[in-house]
């Protein structure tokens, strides 16, 4: 190999990697794709880091006061139970963080609101309400630049790279646009669910959404993201192109029985549950399921490697 350039490829496996789910996900465990990238690339000499905003108190506060003021000006008549409330009112809380961040009327944007919550929760909202929700996202945006700046500043990454899932959308184009402004020398990369349902790259949201984000979004991985991740880092894939998938290369399969993920980043006493991979994707097709969409072929893991590791 050439001196010179064995120096550059050194140079590059210094760079410093942050990993990051934004809100709002349920935090119920760590995020076991982003932590399984984080040991991969380390193995190859990189310095990552994965973050998981959900998982903080000041994120879940603003969380709880948005459905709790909703569910306050809820009628008697339209009072849901238990989690099927948060399960359909992510849906209002998605797209009024959506409406927030594009809006540049106030009076259209406050009817938007009303018809995104009857849409859902089929009851008319009013101005006050729309008001004191609007000022809780004014709040939420406010507190998420600070954090988002200030962990910029202390991490000083070469790039950022985002797992993103329709309930992220809102968030994530934010904080992509922050650093961008902000840091135009990180390089920015998302990957996540949201490609094999919302954002299905058959789909015209699919380019739509290319055409939106040309500016502050450099590369999106599509399905599994060590092996394509660490060869754009490499900078093995080609440059000119925009999208990666599995046909850059050649369709090869992740090993997930030879890295173990890492989750040395995370507190793990503020989740319920430990994430594992058995497998990935399914033999079936079933036509309400993203799974073999993302993932393709199917991937067992050896049952004597599941019993070693437990």
């Amino acid at each position: 190999m050439n001196p010179h350039k064995n120096d550059l490829l050194q140079d590059k496996k210094k760079e410093k990697i942050l990993l990051a789910l934004l809100p709002y996900w349920y935090p119920l465990m760590p995020s076991l794709g982003l932590c399984s990238i984080k040991s991969y690339l380390e193995r190859h000499g990189y310095i990552v880091k994965v973050l998981d905003f959900n998982s903080e108190t000041l994120f879940k506060r603003i969380y709880d006061k948005y459905f709790d003021t909703l569910l306050n000006f809820f009628p008697e008549n339209k009072k849901l139970k238990g989690n099927d409330y948060y399960n359909v009112g992510h849906n209002v809380l998605q797209n009024h963080m959506m409406a927030h961040i594009n809006h540049t009327n106030e009076e259209k944007y406050f009817e938007l609101v009303k018809i995104i919550i009857y849409k859902t929760f089929y009851f008319e909202a009013n101005d006050a309400l729309v008001k004191v929700l609007n000022e809780i996202l004014d709040q939420f945006y406010y507190s998420f630049e600070g954090y988002l700046i200030e962990l910029l500043e202390k991490e000083k990454p070469d790039v950022v790279g985002i797992s993103l899932y329709t309930h992220t959308l809102p968030t994530s184009i934010h904080a992509l646009k922050l650093i961008r402004n902000k840091y135009s020398h990180i390089r920015t990369v998302a990957g996540g669910g949201i490609f094999s349902q919302t954002l299905d790259v058959k789909s015209p949201d699919f380019e739509y959404f290319l055409q939106k984000t040309e500016v502050y979004l450099d590369k999106i991985i599509i399905g599994e993201g060590e092996e394509l991740l660490l060869k754009y880092l490499q900078g093995e894939l080609p440059d000119s192109q925009r999208v990666y998938s599995k046909k850059d290369i050649g369709n090869k399969l992740f090993d997930i029985a030879s890295n173990r993920p890492d989750f040395s980043d995370f507190d793990l006493s503020l989740y319920l549950y430990l994430p594992a991979y058995g497998s990935r994707s399914c033999p079936y097709r079933c036509k309400f399921c993203s799974e073999p969409v993302y993932w393709g072929a199917i991937m067992d893991k050896a049952m004597w490697k599941l019993i070693v590791e437990v």
